[in-house]
């Protein structure tokens, strides 16, 4: 059997976006680099480069700052990403945390500090979880034979909410030389009868999650 497909419902643009202003404009503090965020089903994970090195031999440690579009900026103290040694700041926990409402734009910056110093801001395009995810397949997949048929349950990739749902798709051939493959949906349920196949014949499977607004 193939793998299961990923589906992207739409590209991710996060990439270094213009400095917002700070207070620290004499800063000698070299900033982060290539700040990225990274969005899969539940996750959203912001990652970037450490400042460039100096002779300073005290350590750098980095703050994370998030703003709704009202234009005030919050420290993130849960998950704690402020004062921190890593180059990593996991907004969700792993998708265990609901940080952000994903209809929300949220935008995101980040910058280095030593000491008394402190670099520019670094802030990243802003984001909305439901725009910009990457959604992975359905989860707990199961295949039951029946009469010239085949019962197919399984569980969305995430949880939605907000007027969000999933369709999905099910793509299928039968195990020979051609391989001629057919595709059923979308389909609202999670439970998917697929029917008129013959009988003493190997199938098979993929299925498809679509993320819909």
């Amino acid at each position: 059997m193939r793998p299961l497909p990923l589906w992207l419902p739409s590209l991710l643009l996060c990439g270094l976006g213009a400095a917002a202003s700070s207070p620290d404009s004499f800063s000698q503090l070299a900033a982060p680099l290539n700040p990225r965020l990274h969005l899969y089903n539940d996750e959203q994970i912001l990652t970037w480069e450490p400042s460039p090195s100096s002779n300073d031999p005290r350590p750098v440690v980095y703050q994370v700052e998030y703003s709704f579009i009202d234009g005030s900026w919050h420290r993130l103290l849960e998950p704690n990403c402020t004062d921190i040694t890593e180059t990593k700041c996991d907004l969700t926990g792993g998708g265990r945390l609901k940080l952000f409402p994903h209809p929300f734009t949220v935008f995101l910056r980040v910058r280095a500090k030593r000491g008394n110093l402190t670099s520019k801001w670094v802030g990243l395009e802003p984001f909305q979880h439901y725009e910009n995810v990457t959604v992975g397949p359905p989860k707990n997949i199961s295949v039951t034979p029946g009469k010239g048929s085949l019962v197919i349950h399984f569980s969305p990739p995430f949880d939605v909410f907000h007027g969000a749902t999933f369709q999905y798709l099910v793509h299928y051939w039968e195990k020979s030389e051609t391989q001629q493959e057919q595709v059923e949906g979308p389909f609202k349920s999670n439970s998917i009868v697929l029917g008129n196949l013959k009988p003493y014949r190997v199938y098979c499977l993929q299925t498809e999650a679509q993320l819909i607004l």
